[in-house]
């Protein structure tokens, strides 16, 4: 069930969507994909886990609108760096994996509808990313040590997503890191 939208400062062309902790982004939006439309951003309010997925609407054959997952990579591979203090290695392992201090802390995910052509144009493409930002385990961030630091990155994931990962994939201007 969805939560009230939280303020967030997206591009034009992206809308919010909040789903509480028990839901699972990229299964909701592969589900109602069709319903959301382009530009459905929906993201989890978890405490140990930064989860979110968009649905994008190519204009191109599904063999290369594929290529909106390196995109989305790339992406999370920025947004993470926003984050990271400057020395922090942020590496992307082929093909999902995203590690950050020479440790695994999350990945991404690409959907299409079942049964879409390889050569024809789908309706819908959903990119998922998740990364850990809990205090347990392995798979999180390996930054941001004290309390208020970790409280900060819960706030933060979600202004760089908006800034960072929004931005390459609606065409705006990409930052160099």
């Amino acid at each position: 069930m969805p939560l009230p939208a939280r303020v967030l400062d997206l591009p034009p062309r992206f809308r919010p969507l909040a789903l509480r902790e028990l839901h699972d982004a990229f299964d909701y939006c592969t589900t109602h994909a069709a319903a959301l439309g382009a530009g459905a951003l929906v993201f989890v309010g978890r405490f140990d886990v930064a989860e979110f997925a968009v649905v994008l609407e190519p204009e191109e054959p599904l063999a290369s609108a594929r290529g909106a997952f390196y995109a989305g990579m790339m992406a999370l591979a920025d947004t993470l760096a926003a984050l990271a203090p400057p020395e922090t290695s942020i590496a992307i392992a082929w093909p999902d994996a995203v590690h950050v201090g020479g440790r695994l802390v999350g990945g991404g995910r690409l959907a299409w509808p079942r049964g879409a052509a390889e050569h024809g144009t789908p309706d819908w493409l959903v990119f998922a990313a998740s990364f850990g930002v809990g205090e347990r385990g392995e798979e999180r961030l390996p930054f941001n040590v004290d309390d208020a630091a970790r409280r900060g990155v819960r706030r933060a994931w979600r202004g760089a997503v908006n800034l960072r990962f929004c931005a390459p994939i609606d065409g705006g201007p990409r930052p160099l890191a």
